[in-house]
């Protein structure tokens, strides 16, 4: 049992299986990452959860791997990290790791993880930033008259501007955890983006720092 921001997540060790027919494996595609979700009652979550792999949107799909919960399956998500992101739930980070082959060296499903959701805090307002970002230039330069936006990714349609700070950082996004998205125009010109995952205590995010390089 392993726990992460205020989560828990259950690592099966077993792996469920096909085996070669004739000695030749069959051409079923098996996912290498399946997920059992759950809140703390044990009832699935209301609304499908935003899988992201290494910071992309995860190849995920409905699986059903049994015992209730809601099954996700996604494909090409190990080894990566992985996060989960469920509405009304603090987000969950997690590794996943390829499984070992089945019958006849054939791949396989990997086992069930499962997924129990913390619901967030309810909290007020928070001024706290989720991301302090610096835009450089190809020089290594601050950049402090760019034009700097994020999103949660999540909510993507919720981009917001990001405020100026005096010392030429941007301040992006109050309150905000999980995954955010930060995309850059440099006065002089160029573009460039980033993503950086950022953790909650309680009710406030723990402030990332992001550098965005333009290109």
């Amino acid at each position: 049992m392993r726990g992460t921001a205020g989560v828990m997540v259950l690592l099966g060790l077993g792996v469920g299986g096909c085996g070669a027919i004739g000695g030749v494996c069959d051409d079923l595609e098996w996912p290498d990452l399946v997920l059992r979700v759950t809140d703390e009652d044990g009832v699935a979550p209301a609304t499908v959860p935003a899988i992201r792999v290494d910071g992309q949107p995860g190849d995920c799909r409905a699986w059903d791997p049994g015992g209730g919960g809601l099954g996700i399956g996604c494909y090409n998500a190990a080894p990566g990290q992985v996060q989960v992101h469920a509405p009304g739930y603090l987000p969950l980070p997690l590794e996943a790791v390829r499984p070992s082959p089945g019958a006849g060296g054939c791949p396989q499903a990997a086992d069930a993880v499962d997924v129990v959701l913390e619901a967030r805090f309810e909290c007020s307002a928070s001024e706290e930033p989720s991301v302090l970002v610096s835009v450089v230039d190809g020089d290594g330069a601050l950049d402090g008259g760019a034009t700097v936006s994020a999103a949660s990714a999540v909510t993507p349609q919720d981009d917001v501007g990001c405020s100026a700070l005096e010392d030429g950082r941007f301040s992006c996004v109050l309150g905000a955890s999980g995954w955010i998205e930060v995309s850059a125009y440099g006065s002089g010109g160029g573009h460039g983006f980033g993503s950086v995952f950022v953790g909650a205590a309680d009710c406030e995010p723990i402030t990332e720092a992001l550098t965005v390089a333009l290109r």
